[in-house]
């Protein structure tokens, strides 16, 4: 649920639109593993629409306790895109 301005872009816009414009371009590089910028924003909404089927959205806080791990990004952007703010 990014919320959108035309002159003022949120990082959440920045993740969506790099997920359609270089979708095939590494987005991340951690270890062995590789995940592109389609892939990436593909799984952050996986998370954002796992966290709204429990209920979790605008307004609500997530607490999260990860270590430093490939999943970390795609939790914390995930999180940020149901409209939840974290903290990790």
């Amino acid at each position: 649920m990014c919320n959108s301005n035309a002159f003022e872009p949120t990082l959440c816009d920045i993740f969506e639109l790099h997920g359609k414009w270089r979708a095939e371009r590494s987005a991340i590089i951690f270890q062995q593993q590789r995940l592109t910028w389609g892939q990436l924003s593909a799984r952050i909404n996986q998370v954002a629409n796992g966290l709204h089927g429990f209920g979790v959205g605008s307004g609500h806080k997530v607490a999260a306790l990860i270590d430093n791990r490939f999943e970390t990004a795609e939790a914390v952007l995930g999180v940020m895109r149901s409209g939840a703010a974290i903290a990790p």
